[in-house]
């Protein structure tokens, strides 16, 4: 990570190392996209049914609403949804009712790699 060269360029200022307990993997390698027009959403937050949280990240990935996610070890969930609009993603988490709705929060990404 201190290689990196954002890291280097002061663009990333602080990083906390962890680990997925459990990961959904994207169905597709998606080619690099360098010039910013895949603008994503980072999702975070606690599950409140977890084994059936589980297979909702696997639904949204075929549904194409995700690229990519996973869960941690103390229940917090990471995914990639495949919208720039926060609010949408916010709310395909919490219809399913397997998240935390006011716990959810989601802000924006770049998807380059």
């Amino acid at each position: 990570m201190e290689e990196d060269p954002y890291w280097l360029g002061g663009v990333w200022t602080r990083y906390e190392p962890r680990s997925f307990s459990q990961f959904v993997e994207p169905w597709e390698m998606v080619p690099v996209v360098l010039d910013g027009t895949r603008r994503t959403t980072l999702v975070e937050g606690p599950t409140a049914q977890h084994d059936m949280a589980q297979f909702a990240l696997i639904e949204m990935r075929g549904a194409g609403r995700i690229a990519f996610g996973g869960f941690f070890e103390d229940g917090g969930t990471l995914a990639v949804a495949k919208t720039s609009d926060g609010d949408e993603a916010l709310r395909w988490f919490a219809e399913t009712g397997f998240w935390k709705p006011d716990a959810l929060t989601a802000r924006p990404w770049l998807h380059v790699l």
